[in-house]
């Protein structure tokens, strides 16, 4: 489910008709996203006195918790009658007009500055508030010199839960993290294959001996805990 940052208009097409406009703050379930465009599915209750082939101008959309989530202001046809006095209506919203969740992932990415092929560390303490925000786990015991945090996220086909990213900070600041190498939202960042599973983004400017400890160290790490 998203939240509509509204009011925000409901087109039968992306740049089409307008059909409605949404409340702010009314959650909808998008099913399907091209480009800046996100489709949207509605359940909605029929309001007395609305007919089931045709949905007039002014009428409020109620969802099928009775819930308003805005008003018609063109008239349209429901895509499919529901049982319970209910019906279904699709439709399009524009990416600015939806409050997409963070994730852990895209949050890291907004946190550092990749220019002329580096990754920037960002400020420690942005770096703390993004520990809280997503609740990172201290691991207990430092690996040499570095304390590492891990996002949890639970894998349906392993026993344990595995972490989706491990932070790697050193002396205040965060100096490198660890991603699953199979994730598409860190394509374009450099990264080095520390393992069958995993990619090591180093941040700043590390000399090549620095660079080759920390790889080694992490790649012997994740061998080990394999």
């Amino acid at each position: 489910m998203h939240e509509v940052d509204g009011p925000a208009n409901f087109r039968e097409l992306p740049k089409g008709k307008v059909l409605a406009v949404l409340d702010d703050g009314v959650t909808v379930c998008v099913v399907e996203q091209s480009g800046k465009w996100f489709k949207v599915i509605l359940a909605l209750l029929k309001e007395d006195g609305q007919m089931a082939e045709k949905i007039v101008p002014g009428s409020a959309l109620v969802s099928n918790k009775r819930e308003k989530l805005g008003r018609v202001v063109s008239p349209f046809t429901p895509d499919q009658n529901l049982p319970d006095n209910l019906f279904a209506v699709q439709g399009f919203l524009f990416r600015k007009n939806l409050r997409i969740p963070k994730t852990v992932e895209s949050a890291l990415l907004e946190l550092v500055d990749f220019r002329n092929g580096k990754v920037i560390p960002p400020p420690f303490d942005l770096v703390k508030a993004y520990i809280s925000e997503f609740q990172y786990k201290k691991w207990r015991e430092p690996l040499g010199p570095y304390v590492l945090y891990d996002s949890t996220t639970c894998d349906p086909y392993q026993m344990n839960p595995l972490p989706s990213v491990v932070l790697i900070t050193l002396d205040d600041q965060l100096v490198g993290f660890i991603h699953h190498r199979n994730d598409k939202r860190f394509i374009g960042i450099p990264s080095l294959v520390i393992s069958d599973m995993w990619n090591l983004v180093i941040l700043g400017s590390p000399s090549k001996e620095e660079r080759r400890k920390l790889t080694d160290q992490f790649s012997d790490f994740l061998k080990g805990a394999n």
